[in-house]
């Protein structure tokens, strides 16, 4: 044969200048099938999927990056002579690299029907011969070459047999063709029954593609009686439990999980898992952090950026959602093939939370074009259609709306100007909310109730209706908890209330989530006039006291939630504040003791756990444990605080009678038996989960 195969030689030279694992695909051309490590070479066996023709290639740890290595090509045996035959051409690499060649004879094709394979390399020649017929097309030819190689080596390596019938039931399953696959599977179980949970596991998904649901999931339960921790097997079980309502037997899989997480907590998987576990049993705040933490250990995870989005939609931290929505969008749509009909039907609701009804039907249809229609496609499709519908009838009323709002400000007489737009609006809102609509807005829809409802906010204070701008305000707040807008004006309505501590939180809160520079400025404005009016207060000083202590005793010592307020409130933390602190906690105890005293005598211990004195007693321990942890720019300051607390009851607990000194003691052992939180392991279903503000994924 006088075939030039140089040019494939140098090519696969090049390619071959790392180790690679056997089943490797190079340059989506070339198939590793095995290889063989020596001292100063190593020898792969790869295929052609291109050329179907197969190479034995020899390459040697030179030194020198300069030096050139040339191996030889066989085609077949708030085809032996192929050097021979080309010597000619290769003449200039040899002269440098004669040590490196070599004839390295390879497996026939094993057409012969008394043909026996042998060798480890035969083996997996054949079996990789098997899976590429398949890929091709020819499925007879496929099954013929497994049967072969069946009879060769039945009785020799059964866990051989079980992985080459498993990979050519992988070739049919990913082609869709899981009639096919479905024996396959079963057959690689008989050779290796109980060693191999992916073989179950992947038994479960073909009968599941098939619509048999429930041997899926008995095969997924023999999975994970084999390998709890097989992260297929757990995925499909909880959605086969998921999609048919099995409230038991989900909470079961959770438990179980949360257990298997105890054992291995550096296993972050199974985070994802979790979450997955209690978004299906409509548990969202569990399962918000759950995909949190995953997402700081994996942030390409698409499926759970998915789920993530969901839980902050659900919990009407709609402004974050819409921004992980994007992010899982550009996601799916980067790769559509893999594991396609999930994507699609995430993909539509998707495109459905952010409002773009085209492209969320487009793939709806796509969908149910390919999978048929369900119960979910239904639904979309009714709901896509009500958004069309809402949008065309109420879109150009409240861009109407709009355009007399900006023109009322420059009117003589607003109040006539007012009421004409307050009942449009009003009489909008009320069908919506008559008919049930806000329950399941989303898109355009949303932003359009949204709209309404901040129309009639600046109606209301327009026409000086405090109390039901104050109501509009909270109704934006509670369909979007993070929207910017509903944030500075409820701290805007406020404000102009006289409540600027109240007010506080909420500007904070919109210049954390505002993107648009224009609208921060004006924000970071609100925020300044309401700081001056709240430190010139005396009154807003015994409010932070006074909600810090609470906040304290509430927590049991815990400093989360306390730091946050301290951050809030941080322009307090001044030199002062260990004096104003322990001036409203004289204050307080003075108040209680002087109203216990009046009904019991001044000499009675107090014990009952009940009492005023005794839970006021308790709070301000907690609050000095966690004014000691509060770590930060300002944390001397809390610990001055915190000392002068502990001198303060030492010192009036001494000067008092026995009762109050009693308390104090009894009170200190009390807290001393209070497990520190801080201490305990991180476990989703017992501790307390921090609200993290979401950030953007990276691009």
């Amino acid at each position: 044969m006088n075939t030039d195969y140089s040019d494939i030689t140098l090519e696969l030279n090049r390619i071959l200048s790392a180790p690679y694992e056997d089943g490797d695909i190079l340059e989506n051309r070339y198939r590793i099938l095995s290889r063989n490590n020596g001292r100063q070479s190593r020898v792969y066996y790869c295929f052609d999927l291109w050329s179907q023709v197969p190479y034995a290639l020899k390459t040697a740890g030179i030194q020198n990056p300069d030096a050139s290595q040339t191996q030889n090509p066989v085609a077949s045996q708030t085809e032996s002579n192929i050097q021979n035959s080309n010597a000619s051409q290769t003449e200039h690499s040899a002269q440098n690299t004669d040590a490196l060649l070599e004839s390295l004879p390879l497996p026939s094709d094993f057409s012969g029907a008394e043909t026996k394979c042998s060798s480890p390399e035969e083996k997996n020649w054949l079996k990789v011969q098997a899976c590429d017929q398949a890929i091709l097309g020819e499925y007879q030819k496929a099954e013929q070459i497994l049967t072969q190689l069946i009879k060769a080596g039945e009785e020799s390596d059964k866990e051989f047999l079980a992985d080459a019938c498993c990979s050519l039931g992988d070739v049919y399953r990913r082609q869709n063709m899981y009639e096919r696959a479905l024996p396959l599977y079963e057959k690689a179980i008989i050779y290796d029954q109980d060693r191999n949970s992916c073989l179950w596991t992947n038994k479960g998904i073909a009968l599941r593609r098939m619509d048999c649901h429930e041997k899926a999931y008995q095969c997924f339960c023999h999975a994970l009686d084999i390998n709890p921790y097989d992260f297929p097997a757990i995925k499909n079980e909880i959605d086969i439990l998921r999609s048919q309502g099995r409230t038991h037997e989900l909470k079961k899989a959770r438990v179980r999980l949360f257990s298997l997480y105890r054992q291995q907590p550096e296993s972050q998987e199974l985070l994802k898992h979790i979450g997955n576990a209690c978004y299906a049993l409509k548990d969202f705040e569990p399962a918000r952090t759950c995909f949190h933490q995953y997402l700081a250990y994996n942030k390409n995870d698409w499926e759970t950026i998915y789920h993530y989005a969901m839980c902050l939609y659900l919990d009407r931290d709609i402004t974050h959602a819409r921004s992980y929505f994007q992010t899982a969008v550009r996601m799916m749509e980067e790769d559509i093939t893999d594991e396609e009909q999930q994507k699609l039907m995430y993909l539509s609701i998707s495109f459905y939370h952010l409002g773009d009804y085209y492209k969320s039907m487009e793939y709806l249809d796509k969908y149910r074009r390919r999978f048929g229609s369900s119960s979910q496609t239904k639904r979309l499709k009714l709901l896509l259609e009500l958004d069309c519908q809402l949008q065309e009838k109420y879109g150009p009323l409240l861009s109407d709306a709009y355009r007399q709002l900006t023109s009322v400000i420059s009117a003589k007489d607003p109040l006539n100007h007012y009421m004409p737009i307050l009942e449009q609006l009003t009489s909008m809102k009320q069908y919506w909310e008559r008919s049930k609509i806000t329950q399941t807005l989303a898109g355009h829809a949303c932003d359009m109730y949204l709209s309404c409802l901040d129309y009639l906010m600046a109606c209301y204070e327009g026409l000086g209706k405090t109390e039901h701008a104050f109501a509009c305000c909270d109704q934006i707040l509670s369909f979007d908890r993070s929207l910017p807008e509903g944030l500075y004006n409820k701290g805007r309505n406020l404000f102009l209330s006289e409540k600027a501590y109240e007010a506080l939180p909420y500007f904070q809160a919109a210049l954390r989530f505002q993107q648009d520079p224009d609208a921060g400025r004006q924000i970071e404005e609100g925020l300044r006039l309401a700081q001056q009016a709240v430190e010139n207060s005396a009154e807003c000083r015994n409010l932070f006291v006074e909600q810090i202590i609470y906040e304290a005793g509430k927590s049991g010592g815990e400093p989360r939630c306390l730091q946050r307020i301290l951050e809030e409130k941080s322009f307090f933390l001044t030199e002062e504040f260990p004096d104003m602190l322990t001036d409203c906690v004289k204050d307080r105890i003075k108040n209680l003791t002087s109203s216990f005293c009046t009904e019991s005598s001044s000499d009675t211990p107090i014990h009952n756990s009940d009492s005023g004195i005794w839970e006021f007693l308790l709070q301000v321990l907690n609050l000095t444990n966690a004014l000691q942890q509060i770590p930060g720019e300002k944390k001397d300051i809390c610990a001055s605080g915190a000392l002068r607390l502990c001198q303060f009851l030492e010192g009036y607990a001494a000067e008092t009678k026995n009762g109050f000194s009693e308390n104090l003691t009894q009170a200190k052992k009390a807290f001393a038996k209070t497990p520190d939180i801080t201490d305990k392991a991180v476990i989703p279903e017992e501790a307390a989960f921090s609200h993290a503000r979401p950030k953007e994924l990276p691009a």
